[in-house]
């Protein structure tokens, strides 16, 4: 992740009214769905996004309005709060996207990561910023490996997206006067 004064205030502009999310898993009809990565809640023990290496690990998130978002939020959590380790679950490598029409073949990558390990196993909230002034209607968060390959699925937590604007000042940093 990239360092950044995590004590600006930041908005996560996912709320329970602002878009829905979509994902396809085998695991989605256990109740593990990609809107359990945006329903703000990093304690209960099934609130998260569960997706199966043998499918599809990508979850697009849709804005009622279209949203500039240029940084994001990653939390790989345990399987319960302080219980079992699930760091071989959190995601390694992926790509996060934007696109006005959701289509296949309308994305524009605005970050990708490729070597994201070393997740704490009791839970950890990574913040990662890139450039990006277009508001777009559709984003999305595709793992592309994860932190073991042998593990049997990718577990986030959640997932929290931004517009942070460092031109503009912010509670708590200590940069501007």
């Amino acid at each position: 992740g990239l360092a950044v004064n995590q004590s600006a205030t930041l908005a996560d502009l996912t709320t329970a009214t602002s878009g829905s999310a979509t994902s396809w898993s085998r695991l989605s009809s256990d109740g593990y769905t990609g809107a359990k990565a945006f329903d703000e809640d990093k304690t209960t023990a099934n609130s998260r996004w569960l997706a199966s290496p043998a499918d599809s690990m990508f979850v697009v998130y849709k804005f009622n309005e279209a949203t500039a978002v240029n940084a994001i939020s990653v939390y790989g959590g345990s399987d319960y709060l302080g219980g079992a380790d699930s760091s071989n679950r959190a995601p390694k490598a992926w790509t996060f996207s934007g696109s006005q029409t959701g289509e296949d073949g309308s994305w524009t990558v605005l970050d990708a990561q490729t070597d994201e390990t070393g997740w704490a196993s009791d839970g950890e909230d990574r913040y990662y910023q890139f450039v990006n002034q277009t508001p777009y209607a559709y984003y999305k968060f595709d793992c592309t490996a994860l932190n073991d390959a042998s593990a049997d699925c990718l577990q986030i937590r959640e997932l929290e997206f931004f517009h942070y604007n460092p031109g503009t000042p912010q509670i708590g940093d200590v940069s501007v006067s």
